[in-house]
């Protein structure tokens, strides 16, 4: 995410379990809404649920707009919207178009406090034969730590370096 860093969850299902090959990406533009169910005004905001990247990316918003309501971390932003009928907060952050999906009430649009925030979202597959070169392609790696001590980093790093 451009503005609050990698989402470990993410990173840690590409790097662990079965090879898996990144063969495409997207930036997408990351756009937020205040939803609600049907009914709640935005004064009655006390508890809000999304992921803790949304969270971080509407601070400022929140901050300015609804002060001292209280943060309740969810696994997505897709869950904390789906968790609204539960009623165990009064309002979620996540996508306008989930909200819309999900017939609940927008209390307030882009949200967001950096206007052009972008997510990258890739597609993974099982290794295979590499596709032919683009000419705009991007190589990430995943190297895990054969051993976990002071320095172990350092060993990979000097790998590359060398």
């Amino acid at each position: 995410n451009s503005v609050e860093g990698g989402v470990s969850a993410t990173l840690d299902a590409v790097a662990v379990g079965e090879p898996l090959r990144i063969v495409r990406e997207e930036l997408v533009a990351i756009t937020f809404v205040l939803a609600a169910r049907t009914g709640v005004r935005p004064a009655d905001v006390r508890r809000i649920s999304t992921h803790g990247h949304a969270w971080a990316q509407c601070r400022g918003w929140v901050d300015a707009n609804i002060p001292n309501v209280e943060y309740l971390p969810s696994s997505s932003t897709a869950a904390a919207a789906h968790g609204l009928a539960a009623g165990g907060y009064d309002a979620a952050i996540c996508s306008p178009l989930l909200a819309e999906r999900l017939g609940l009430e927008v209390l307030a649009a882009d949200i967001g406090d950096v206007s052009d925030a972008v997510t990258r979202f890739i597609l993974v597959t099982r290794p295979t034969v590499l596709p032919a070169p683009t000419g705009a392609d991007k190589t990430s790696l995943v190297i895990p730590l054969p051993e976990d001590h002071p320095g172990a980093l350092m060993e990979i790093l000097d790998q590359f370096a060398a």
